[in-house]
């Protein structure tokens, strides 16, 4: 993964964006799953780029917690933070993540 400065994306975009999230999570036992709704206003004439993610979490006997999910598994419009000048939709990210307590 890479993280690219706002600036570098597109500089009109560097001070003009209003984002909100929201996540609704629920678990049981070892078990959880979330949910992450995204919506990015660029405030241009690209308009809006709203994504939901989805993901699963296993708490390790361990202490440690393994997260198995996927971003834009749902989106509309373009994310005006993705590398690419495409007018294509970016489609489904999946990941993986590991977190251990120490």
């Amino acid at each position: 993964a890479r993280l690219i400065p706002a600036g570098e994306v597109s500089p009109a975009l560097s001070d003009h964006w209003t984002s909100k999230s929201l996540t609704v999570g629920a678990g049981i036992g070892d078990f959880g799953a979330n949910i992450v709704g995204r919506v990015v206003d660029t405030h241009s004439e690209s308009g809006q780029w709203e994504g939901i993610g989805l993901g699963l979490t296993w708490r390790t006997p361990w202490s440690g917690q393994l997260t198995v999910g996927a971003e834009n598994v749902v989106s509309r419009g373009k994310n005006p933070f993705s590398p690419g000048n495409s007018d294509e939709d970016e489609g489904t990210v999946p990941y993986v993540r590991y977190e251990q307590d120490l």
